[in-house]
């Protein structure tokens, strides 16, 4: 943008998946979020 700036947008987990559990009754937390679906917005200014 001409004011050196960004914005960004994303969306974690867009096709609301369950997390895998495994056989000790835990699930993969680096891959999966015990939240659901969530939104972010990002604003970056450079002066």
């Amino acid at each position: 943008m001409p004011w050196n700036n960004t914005i960004s947008a994303g969306i974690n987990n867009l096709t609301d998946e369950d997390p895998r559990f495994y056989a000790g009754g835990d699930y993969e937390s680096s891959i999966y979020d015990i939240i659901d679906r969530s939104y972010w917005v990002s604003f970056t200014q450079a002066f």
